[in-house]
Order: C-alpha cells, then structure tokens, then sequence
C-alpha cells in the first residue's frame, strides 16, 4: 500500500516548487515511491507516492497539497 499527495502549483513556480520539495525530501532522507507532474490547465498537479502515511500527511501540510485515499501497490 502507499499514500499520494496531490500538489495544486501554479505554472510558472513549477521549478521553485519542485526545488522545495526536494530539499525538504532530502532533509528527511525520504525517497518516494513515485513523483508524477501532469498538465492542468494554468497549474501542474504534482502527485508523490508514499509508503507511510505519516510522511505523506507531513509533505501536503508543508507544501498545501491534500491526501488522497490509500490505493495498492
């Protein structure tokens, strides 16, 4: 099983938003199970894959994102 976490960011913070993430990745030493952009309009929803809920729930919190249900791996 994992946790997603999905991103609403607007176009053009993409690379900043993306920067973000990855440090704040890399201070925890957390490497997610998957990391997906996908076009949404004048956004890109960025969706990150967690095994433990407890990191996907701290990752939307920082980043404003939400949790979506638990899917299976």
């Amino acid at each position: 099983m994992f946790e997603r976490v999905e991103i609403r960011v607007l176009d053009g913070d993409l690379a900043g938003n993306m920067m973000e993430m990855r440090d704040w990745l890399d201070r925890r030493r957390l490497g997610p199970n998957a990391f997906r952009c996908l076009s949404g309009g004048d956004s890109i929803i960025i969706r990150v894959d967690f095994e433990d809920r407890q990191d996907a729930a701290d990752f939307a919190r920082q980043f404003g994102g939400r949790l979506l249900a638990a899917r299976v791996s």
